[in-house]
């Protein structure tokens, strides 16, 4: 006995899009450690801003900034990133379209 060939395709896929959901997750979990690492720096720029050297403090503001916006960016990724394109299904229904007739997707 032999497995059909969508049956072995859909395992493919599976496995596949497995591997990328784990390979998104690690990189949230990266992206939310360097999140921590930047609101840890956030908190200490808090602190310093009570210096009373202009120069210093002007400093101190365009780094915070730069931080705010990227705490933003990180933020915003670890959304997309945590949550697949498409469903497994859907995907897998995609695929299998292209794979039985690749020339009717592709005139299409």
């Amino acid at each position: 006995m032999q497995p059909t060939d969508a049956l072995f395709a859909r395992k493919m896929f599976k496995a596949a899009r497995d591997m990328k959901l784990v390979n998104a997750h690690s990189q949230v979990k990266a992206m939310g450690d360097h999140l921590a690492k930047i609101e840890r720096v956030d908190k200490l720029l808090e602190r310093i801003l009570d210096a009373s050297v202009p120069s210093v403090i002007a400093a101190y503001e365009e780094r915070g900034r730069r931080l705010e916006s990227e705490k933003m960016v990180l933020k915003e990724r670890m959304t997309k990133e945590a949550r697949p394109a498409s469903s497994f299904e859907n995907a897998l229904r995609t695929a299998i379209d292209f794979l039985s007739s690749p020339w009717n997707l592709w005139f299409s």
